[in-house]
């Protein structure tokens, strides 16, 4: 797995009859292969970058 930095935020808000939260996270690759960049291999493939963002709202 290559090296990554993460972020991960929530906030929300919680009433006697209301719930509402959102949440945000992140991973970006600091390290390894772009899937079909040079040096790629089908055998390599653990070693692939895999940046990623999620944000969802829960109410």
């Amino acid at each position: 797995m290559p090296d990554a930095a993460l972020l991960a935020a929530k906030v929300g808000y919680a009433g006697a009859r209301f719930y509402a939260d959102a949440s945000l996270t992140n991973q970006i690759s600091t390290s390894g292969i772009d899937i079909g960049g040079p040096g790629f291999a089908p055998a390599r493939f653990p070693e692939t970058r895999v940046n990623t963002t999620n944000l969802s709202v829960s109410v």
